[in-house]
């Protein structure tokens, strides 16, 4: 408006202020009666000033508010005294037919010579659509919190200072306390010093390198430990600078357990095998001693004394001449089978000789007793722990034993070394070549005998089959540098 155009008087240029304002401007008796409203109330309220002035605004209310907002002036304006007399608040209002609305209230109260409140001034604004928005975000941090909630996972915000900022209720369970309790406090309010500075540490690192890090943890709650898998991330703001770090974990203490349970059982178990594979091989050994003993021991004077008979026979009696040497070639073939299957039970050279000499028979007796030629490579600078040495002499026995089988091989070979910490056996072979689902072992039993005698020494097996170019077994022992 030009300087010219305003009103001379300051009575005039106020009531043009007021009457121009865009707030909702009035002046109410204590009854509520109106004595005056701008344009901008008139307007809002939907009828002429000239109805509105004598009129109290409880009147205009729909019933259902009007009680409501009768309660609220007398609670709002008991407190208004000359020393205080202003007061703010805000309620839902429909006038008449027109939709409901938030307004916001800034009122005045004017006081006579003998402090009674003789007239309200109030200046009013429209917050429907703040309310709004809002009562919208309200809905959205509800839905927000519901989801985190029910996340089986517990999540937490923290700033640069490892202040929690928000986290989940199931965080807050753990802790024994409550989100709204935990937003504004750090893990040295919760938990021992020693791991609270762990985790600050973890939290500066993420923070420091900017890189997202998951991991297992220990982490007290209820006077107990728990396993949790963490994962941590640093969080940025708008300007992408770290402001914070965003962790979820997952409690794993019963899997933990479970696990640690399933190993001990393991272990258990192994060690149960173990004994039952030694007392076997005591077993064999016996076994391997008496028939070497006895039935050998007769064997051989069987063959003696057959001899010794057949010198008493007449030269010319042929038929019975005959019989006696065939019943001595019987007598030799039998004492050979005794000292064969003494050795495939026990071989005397793993006990005199150790395991390498052992490796070199069973190569030259597999050719001799297969046809298939087998070359043994053994570095008899290699040592073993003495128990694995059985059981690397079995595995190497049921690998020649399924290449006799089933590979249908011409050549054979086995190499026997040291290589860094480890010891390895590998038995080769030129046959048809093993397929992946038969080097799985499901349904052969020397293959799962292998793996299983394998595990006994904490070894690995690795079985590779190539279409008509053979199979190969790895059998790797762990030996350190002084088995």
């Amino acid at each position: 408006m030009p300087l010219k155009s305003l009103p001379k008087e300051p009575d005039l240029f106020y009531r043009s202020l007021i009457e121009d304002y865009p707030e909702l401007i009035c002046r109410w008796l204590p009854d509520t009666t109106i004595i005056f409203v701008n344009e901008a109330y008139s307007r809002f309220i939907g009828m002429p000033r000239t109805e509105l002035l004598g009129k109290r605004f409880l009147d205009l209310l729909d019933a259902a508010n009007r009680a409501t907002l009768a309660t609220v002036i007398e609670c709002h304006f008991q407190t208004l005294q000359r020393t205080s007399p202003t007061n703010v608040f805000e309620y839902q209002q429909q006038f008449g037919e027109n939709s409901q609305h938030w307004v916001e209230w800034f009122t005045k109260a004017l006081f006579d010579d003998d402090n009674h409140i003789v007239e309200f001034q109030s200046i009013g604004r429209d917050i429907t659509q703040r309310k709004a928005a809002e009562e919208a975000l309200n809905r959205s941090e509800a839905n927000y919190r519901i989801l985190l909630d029910n996340i089986p996972r517990s999540i937490f915000l923290k700033n640069q200072d490892s202040v929690f900022v928000a986290c989940n209720r199931r965080f807050a369970q753990i802790l024994g306390s409550s989100p709204e309790e935990v937003a504004g406090k750090t893990d040295f309010d919760y938990l021992p010093q020693q791991e609270a500075d762990r985790i600050r540490e973890d939290d500066l690192r993420i923070m420091a390198n900017g890189v997202s890090e998951e991991f297992i943890e220990q982490v007290s709650a209820h006077g107990r430990k728990l396993s949790v898998h963490t994962c941590k991330s640093p969080v940025r703001d708008e300007r992408g600078s770290i402001c914070g770090v965003l962790g979820m974990f997952l409690d794993v203490t019963s899997e933990m357990e479970a696990e640690q349970r399933q190993r001990e059982e393991h272990e258990k178990l192994k060690a149960y095998a173990r004994q039952q594979v030694m007392r076997l091989e005591d077993e064999r050994l016996h076994i391997a001693r008496d028939i070497h003993d006895e039935l050998g021991q007769n064997l051989t004077v069987i063959s003696f004394e057959l001899s010794h008979l057949k010198k008493k026979i007449a030269p010319d009696d042929a038929d019975a001449q005959q019989r006696l040497t065939a019943l001595e070639q019987l007598a030799r073939d039998s004492i050979k089978a005794v000292n064969s299957i003494c050795t495939r039970l026990r071989p005397s050279l793993l006990d005199e000789v150790g395991l390498s000499a052992a490796i070199d028979w069973s190569a030259k007796e597999f050719t001799g007793r297969t046809g298939i030629s087998c070359n043994a490579e053994v570095d008899p600078a290699v040592c073993i722990f003495a128990d694995h040495a059985t059981t690397i002499f079995r595995i190497c026995q049921e690998a020649l034993t399924n290449i006799a089988r089933h590979s249908r091989a011409t050549e054979a070979s086995i190499a026997f070394y040291k290589k860094r910490n480890s010891c390895i056996l590998e038995i080769t072979d030129n046959g048809k070549g093993i397929t992946q689902k038969q080097a799985e072992g499901g349904n052969s039993y020397g293959i799962m005998g292998i793996r299983e005698r394998a595990k006994l020494m904490n070894a690995t097996v690795a079985i590779k089959g190539h279409r008509t170019k053979g199979t190969t077994i790895k059998l790797t022992i762990p030996c350190g540098e002084n088995p």
